[in-house]
């Protein structure tokens, strides 16, 4: 079993300039020239398992992140996307993994994942910027909702086999 705490960070950066909407009709004007670094906690709690003579492991975890300045980006209505800090938030879940070695030649390794992930504390400026697919805005006029941190899949699964052997003189 094992207890980790380990913060995390990526750098800001630069986003690509925007042209006015005098030359790309709907661009909006005042998107940032740059974004700010965002920063994790990670909390994790887990067990690493090996059995019936190191044929089977399990890996299992339960982890929470608290998560500053989330990097996330805003698709303007013209095309053009750029990058900005859009709050506060966290993510936390379940992770299982067991490998079983079935025989010498093959192993077979299944997955799986649950994840929560939001942005708790948007920005006003990133929460008013969303609109939903009926093309209302997904967050009221004050910001206060949460809103599902992008590129963060909710279920994760694998399942794989290998099949594994020497083909002569130790390769």
């Amino acid at each position: 079993t094992y207890i980790t705490a380990a913060k995390g960070f990526r750098p800001g950066g630069a986003n690509i300039l925007i042209p006015p909407p005098t030359q790309v009709p709907f661009c909006a004007p005042g998107s940032p020239e740059s974004f700010g670094p965002d920063s994790v906690w990670n909390y994790e709690i887990g067990e690493k398992a090996r059995l019936l003579g190191n044929r089977v492991s399990i890996n299992s975890d339960f982890y929470y992140i608290k998560w500053s300045d989330i990097q996330q980006s805003v698709p303007l209505a013209c095309g053009y996307v750029y990058n900005t800090n859009a709050g506060n938030g966290r993510s936390y879940g379940p992770e299982i993994e067991v490998t079983a070695k079935v025989t010498d030649e093959w192993t077979v390794t299944a997955s799986g994942a649950i994840t929560n992930a939001e942005i708790t504390n948007p920005t006003l400026a990133y929460a008013t910027s969303l609109y939903g697919t009926n093309g209302q805005p997904y967050c009221p006029a004050n910001g206060k909702c949460t809103i599902p941190i992008l590129n963060v899949p909710h279920q994760t699964a694998a399942l794989s086999l290998v099949y594994a052997t020497e083909i002569g003189d130790g390769y």
